[in-house]
């Protein structure tokens, strides 16, 4: 299994997205692996991987608390109609398809994060849709239906507050949930739901 300390450590741990990294000519070979979850009695099979500027490759811990609440209060959330925000490997979608509730998946317009998440649907004989999308871009407003916005970890790095905000406001109607679990140094995050409340 990958430690996330590692994962942490390539994106300076809580330091600004590395750029010189990200724009390297030479990429290191990518290195799979398949692990096992178990989230309120559903069995998960994901494909993590090593290598990813964008830290999609990787389960976050905080998908679990995540998953749990919205099964645990099901009868609130299940005729909802859920998207993801960064969804990295898909396991809460895939753990929420699982589940009987409604929900698409959406991380960085990233071909490999794309291509993983479809490789974990393969893994756990689901499907669900996944739109790519970059924060801070236009959503497609053809497929701009959704009563609610979920997430897990996706404050890690400042500089996107502006693009992530962007992007909820495009997605979320007056009506709308947002439902987001992190743990992460308090001081940044404050700046985010600074923006939100105003």
């Amino acid at each position: 299994m990958f430690d996330l300390s590692d994962f942490t450590r390539m994106a300076g741990e809580d330091d600004e997205y590395n750029e010189q990294t990200a724009n390297t000519d030479s990429p290191l070979p990518q290195v799979y692996e398949n692990n096992s979850y178990t989230i309120d009695g559903f069995d998960i099979k994901i494909r993590e991987y090593a290598f990813s500027q964008t830290n999609s490759g990787c389960v976050w811990k905080s998908s679990f608390p995540l998953c749990s609440y919205l099964f645990q209060h099901s009868d609130l959330f299940r005729d909802k109609k859920i998207i993801e925000l960064g969804s990295g490997t898909g396991i809460s979608s895939i753990f929420l398809t699982k589940a009987g509730f409604k929900v698409t998946s959406s991380d960085i317009d990233d071909p490999e994060t794309a291509q993983n998440i479809m490789f974990n649907q393969s893994l756990n004989n689901i499907s669900f849709p996944h739109i790519p999308h970059t924060w801070g871009k236009e959503f497609p407003s053809e497929l701009n239906d959704f009563d609610m916005v979920i997430a897990s970890d996706i404050i890690l790095y400042e500089n996107h507050y502006e693009e992530l905000f962007y992007t909820l406001k495009q997605i979320m109607k007056p009506t709308s949930i947002f439902i987001m679990t992190y743990k992460r140094k308090a001081y940044r995050e404050k700046k985010f739901f600074t923006m939100l409340t105003e």
